[in-house]
């Protein structure tokens, strides 16, 4: 019997490639929670599932199929050279004007996005492009590179750089740590007190007195 793929996904015949993959994933992810329930609605809810993974490769072979491949390919040379030449509004009035947007599409919307230093949304349009062309090696190379351009890696690390600068000096293998405010309070303190004493004690031994035996 036949069937139309695109009613039972949902969506219309014009729909764009990412407008069917949305629609295919809301209504798996809905079907996908009801195959679980129990008796025949469970059991309805995996016969429909199947169908709709059917109906979604069906739908995506169709709209291959009335893709204009030539007028695509010369857009995105356009596109491609306003890029390169900083024309991003032009490069973006033919994005706009493409009504089928595969892959390349969302890649080249991503570059334009790239271009004007909006990574966030650079970086989304890449997702769509992987998820309508899993397979493409160059879609996942740019968008490692872009996270990587979002997240950039820490060029040292913390805890060493502490270490480093709080080490003054290394003789014979053993380092040595500078001395901090505490410890400067502490022989401050002590000097001081001896300092008092020994002062204390030399007037004190004209009279006689001796506050510090060993002086």
């Amino acid at each position: 019997m036949s069937y139309d793929p695109f009613v039972i996904i949902g969506v219309d015949r014009n729909a764009s490639q990412q407008e069917i993959l949305e629609a295919y994933k809301a209504k798996r992810k809905e079907l996908q929670e009801k195959r679980f329930l129990p008796g025949e609605e469970g059991a309805d809810a995996a016969r429909e599932l199947t169908l709709l993974d059917d109906a979604y490769q069906k739908a995506m072979e169709l709209k291959e199929q009335d893709n204009p491949i030539a007028d695509n390919q010369d857009n995105y040379k356009i596109i491609n050279e306003s890029i390169k030449n900083n024309d991003l509004d032009k490069a973006q009035r033919f994005l706009d004007s493409m009504s089928y947007r595969d892959g390349n599409w969302h890649f080249y919307q991503a570059r334009v996005y790239y271009a004007r230093m909006w990574y966030q949304e650079c970086k989304k349009q890449l997702e769509v492009a992987m998820e309508i062309e899993p397979d493409n090696a160059k879609f996942k190379s740019v968008y490692e590179k872009v996270c990587q351009k979002m997240n950039p890696p820490q060029q040292q690390n913390t805890q060493q750089r502490t270490y480093e600068s709080n080490t003054t000096t290394h003789q014979e293998g053993r380092s040595y740590g500078r001395r901090n405010d505490a410890d400067d309070n502490v022989g401050g303190t002590i000097c001081s007190v001896c300092a008092t004493l020994w002062c204390l004690d030399s007037c004190c031994e004209c009279m006689g007195g001796d506050l510090i035996r060993c002086c």
